[in-house]
């Protein structure tokens, strides 16, 4: 019983692990396209 329950403990500690992974993923991704934006907004403002 104990190590059944165990078990899913570490099955979920790793479920949340991968997630924050992901989350942390997708913030790199997001911090690139604001990069992106905001070279784009300069070489607007640039040209302007």
């Amino acid at each position: 019983m104990v190590s059944e329950k165990t078990s899913i403990i570490m099955k979920n500690i790793k479920d949340i692990y991968k997630n924050i992974k992901d989350i942390f993923g997708n913030i790199k991704e997001i911090n690139k396209n604001i990069k992106d934006i905001f070279l784009i907004m300069i070489g607007f403002f640039l040209t302007m």
